[in-house]
């Protein structure tokens, strides 16, 4: 991305929590969200994918934390949401 944009669209000191984190469309969403400056909360089921991913985040300067979790799961997500804060 284009520094002009990141600068006008900055999520600098802001906090991304993505469901689905190391699926597809999840993994752009991080990626993109991350490059503007947000720290990335990388949710999902598979917990060895949402490690992983949150490892490769780190490893390309992109502030990650891994929350594997299924969001279908009231009582599970409510304790991850708990966690971010």
């Amino acid at each position: 991305m284009s520094a002009d944009i990141l600068e006008r669209f900055s999520l600098k000191d802001q906090v991304a929590l993505v469901t689905g984190a190391a699926g597809q469309l999840g993994r752009q969403f991080c990626q993109t969200l991350g490059q503007a400056g947000a720290t990335i909360v990388v949710v999902d089921q598979n917990v060895e994918a949402c490690h992983l991913f949150a490892k490769e985040l780190e490893a390309v300067g992109i502030s990650a934390l891994s929350l594997p979790f299924d969001i279908t799961n009231t009582q599970a997500t409510h304790s991850g949401f708990d966690q971010v804060k």
